[in-house]
């Protein structure tokens, strides 16, 4: 049912396309305010840099792509943004605040608290939540705890266990017992890690792979075999210039189908939601996946502290294992079976993250 607007404040949301874990959850969360007819609104922060920083970033995302080792040694440096914006943008969009003072922010990245204190600071107050993907405190919240006296309501997803988990009403979530014998591989938003190069451990089994690209720059090295389908993001897809999740076009495969379209969730997951295991580094957004489609990760090479919690905290809880593990077991299905056990259990009973934010919006 959709709500009359007019009794609602505005909800802006705010997040940044720095990594897939901070964007996708933050769009979820606006398409779920958008169908229930709530004024909403996403912003990411890489919008309000110039022309010239925009450039070097996506240049710096490009060159992370071909050199994992500049990726690591990314993740251990600061990230500051204050220098780089564009002052125009900065003014527009805190003129569009303005005018409506009763909005309620709720931030998926630190990155956008230096310019919330600065707005709360001159020109209004403002109701601050924020929401952490991670499984510990990332290493971006703890740069900018100075701020931390703002946030009104903080939304760990974890702690030592599940606090909030993802309720997707139109994504049917396939029992495990029905799944085909599929495993999904992928290096993340950045298509990170030595992924490709798991496709060899398969060559004697039957599982069919599906490999999920974001460049085509990687299909290079990959030979066509019967059991191997790629997909890939739209390239035209750009989250500075639209608030939709990508298309998934299938680009090797004897299937039919060519274009899997998203919903109000990214297209990824129809593939995951059949599959019996991802194949990953530890990223945000692959547990956020794991957890949904209550499938199975198996743990590529973590790039960062922040990742290296992630798969701490999942293989503490049996809820994934590193690949290496598995391929020692010899591709055991009893273990994935026991950690899709897991992943449903760890979420009965647990609040979902739109209705918690809902509530107490709106209470």
């Amino acid at each position: 049912m959709r709500c009359n607007e007019s009794n609602f404040k505005q909800v802006i949301i705010l997040t940044s396309i720095i990594g897939l874990g901070v964007y996708f959850p933050a769009l979820m969360l606006y398409k779920k305010f958008e169908r229930r007819g709530i004024k909403a609104r996403i912003l990411t922060i890489e919008k309000l840099l110039t022309a010239e920083k925009r450039n070097i970033f996506l240049k710096t995302k490009e060159a992370f792509k071909l050199n994992d080792k500049l990726a690591m040694i990314a993740s251990y440096m600061p990230i500051t943004l204050e220098d780089k914006f564009d002052e125009m943008q900065i003014n527009k969009i805190f003129d569009e605040w303005k005018t409506n003072p009763r909005s309620e922010y709720i931030c998926f990245s630190a990155l956008w608290l230096p310019l919330l204190s600065e707005y709360s600071t001159s020109i209004n107050p403002i109701n601050l939540s924020c929401v952490e993907i991670d499984c510990s405190t990332a290493s971006i919240w703890k740069q900018y705890r100075e701020y931390n006296h703002m946030i009104k309501k903080s939304y760990k997803i974890w702690g030592d266990k599940l606090n909030y988990s993802f309720e997707l009403e139109d994504l049917g979530i396939i029992p495990y017992n029905n799944r085909r014998e599929e495993i999904t591989i992928h290096g993340g938003g950045w298509d990170l890690g030595n992924f490709i190069s798991i496709l060899s451990f398969f060559d004697t089994y039957d599982y069919k792979l599906n490999l999920i690209l974001n460049s085509d720059k990687r299909h290079d090295d990959i030979s066509e075999a019967r059991n191997i389908v790629i997909y890939q993001n739209d390239q035209d897809w750009n989250p500075l210039n639209d608030d939709v999740f990508p298309m998934l076009r299938i680009i090797s495969s004897s299937s039919s189908q060519r274009i899997i379209e998203p919903n109000s969730y990214p297209a990824i997951l129809n593939v995951i939601s059949q599959s019996l295991a991802i194949i990953s580094k530890p990223g945000g957004m692959s547990l956020v996946d794991s957890l949904i489609t209550e499938t199975p990760i198996l743990f590529l090479d973590p790039i960062g502290k922040n990742e290296i919690h992630n798969q701490q905290i999942f293989e503490k809880l049996k809820l994934g294992m590193t690949f290496e593990e598995w391929k020692n077991s010899n591709f055991s299905n009893r273990l994935l079976q026991n950690m899709n056990k897991e992943l449903k259990a760890i979420k009965c009973g647990i609040p979902d993250l739109f209705k918690s934010i809902y509530e107490d919006i709106y209470s």
